[in-house]
């Protein structure tokens, strides 16, 4: 049985907060690094009693909003962003700009997500290739009313460009037209559904047994039915509330679709950001850190397990704050001894509790979201995953032995890297935990 993780977030605020403390007073910690690959043991890393007090993550997102605040203000009206680049952030007259476009606030104590973060989060209009679906297709629902048997309400829905795609779903821009308030739509296609039920989409066993490159699978789901699965995703998700969980609307359906209408995030997803700023500062990994690890708190505190954390799946509001969505693999525990067997995920977030031996000892719980939250953390810092190789096989190969090293060329604190050590233990009840 697997004992249900938990991390606290003041231990977190303190490491992290610790690296940068080290980082102003001139302290990096790569050179202490091995360049070879390591395998993760548990860490017995104390914090030092007598240093100053170092916790300041609890107040990070409400002056980091402070300071996105006046970042957007800086480029006016969301019809300006196309600009983003060239607009002059306006902001106190102690802050200023270093050669990179960062912002750099005087305070030190207030950190704040740097402009070429904001920079590199334009909308969708002004990134990559036009979509090849149409836009300005009109969605109708024809909503019944409780109590009148046979009456129904029409309400119009405008679809928008494409904003993502999966293996049986694409997400579209979307607006009421009877409110003029802006969504995502999430839509299946039933035929999908259908051709999906007859073949249960891909199997983890394709994946070992074709050897499927990294290119095509890295960043591909693995998955089962998903008609059930897309049920147990609305019964999930519809009952999680948080301000980092990206919200679920309203479903509905027709004779060839269902609908899923969401919390629209104007600036996409961390996986858009990482390939066009290729890393993050740390100050900027704390600040969305911080967001995931409460979603996280929250959901599992829920009995909920996500199974498929990745930076595609966390999305980012119109503030810079991290929501976390997507819901299709996750599952609802009836108590927080239950562990289980299905084989999901996204091959480098995966934990190897999940890949590793047969159906019949093979389990896993919550520690899983741990596991890819410190991949997470680590792709953030470094810019591409830990075990990442030439194929899927190569790649679970390196999870199971946690082969993975911290390139010296890039300076991380050793703070950074310890508490991404203690997320990525092999045993998961060695992992650092969420304190529910």
């Amino acid at each position: 049985m697997v004992s249900q993780p938990s991390v606290n977030h003041e231990k977190v605020g303190t490491v992290m907060e610790a690296s940068h403390h080290q980082q102003r007073n001139g302290g990096v910690g790569s050179s202490s690094r091995s360049e070879t690959p390591t395998q993760s043991s548990s860490t017995s890393t104390t914090e030092d009693s007598g240093s100053a007090p170092l916790n300041r993550l609890s107040n990070m997102e409400s002056s980091g909003n402070e300071n996105n605040k006046r970042l957007m203000h800086s480029c006016a009206s969301r019809h300006d962003r196309s600009n983003i680049d060239s607009a002059p952030l306006t902001s106190r007259a102690p802050n200023r700009m270093n050669k990179r476009g960062e912002l750099q606030i005087s305070d030190p104590t207030k950190p704040s997500v740097s402009s070429s973060l904001l920079r590199a989060s334009k909308s969708r209009n002004d990134i990559g290739a036009p979509s090849a679906d149409n836009d300005n297709v009109v969605i109708e629902e024809r909503r019944r009313h409780v109590n009148n048997e046979g009456q129904y309400t029409v309400h119009k829905y405008l679809r928008g460009r494409l904003l993502g795609k999966g293996g049986f779903a694409k997400v579209y821009h979307c607006t009421a037209m009877d409110t003029n308030k802006n969504y995502a739509v999430k839509i299946v296609s039933k035929a999908n559904l259908v051709k999906a039920r007859a073949r249960q989409k891909v199997c983890f066993d394709f994946y070992i047994k074709n050897n499927v490159t990294a290119a095509s699978a890295f960043n591909s789901t693995l998955t089962f039915c998903p008609s059930s699965q897309l049920q147990a995703e609305i019964k999930i998700h519809r009952t999680l509330k948080h301000r980092h969980v990206c919200e679920y609307k309203h479903f509905f359906e027709d004779r060839n679709n269902c609908y899923i209408l969401l919390e629209l995030c104007h600036n996409q997803s961390l996986n858009e950001l990482i390939k066009r700023r290729k890393r993050l500062t740390e100050q900027e990994a704390v600040f969305f850190m911080k967001h995931m690890l409460e979603a996280v708190q929250y959901m599992h505190d829920k009995n909920v397990i996500h199974r498929d954390l990745k930076l595609g799946n966390l999305f980012i509001d119109k503030n810079m704050n991290i929501k976390v969505g997507d819901f299709g693999l996750a599952t609802k525990l009836e108590h927080k001894g239950e562990t289980r067997k299905t084989v999901c995920g996204t091959p480098n977030y995966i934990a190897p509790e999940v890949i590793q031996g047969d159906k019949a000892t093979r389990c896993h719980s919550f520690e899983v979201d741990v596991w890819s939250m410190g991949v997470i953390l680590y792709t953030t810092l470094f810019g591409k995953p830990p075990y990442e190789a030439k194929d899927v096989k190569a790649t679970y190969q390196r999870i199971i032995n946690n082969e993975y090293s911290f390139p010296r060329r890039i300076e991380v604190s050793d703070v950074a890297k310890d508490l991404i050590e203690w997320m990525l233990q092999s045993r998961p009840a060695d992992r650092y935990v969420i304190l529910c």
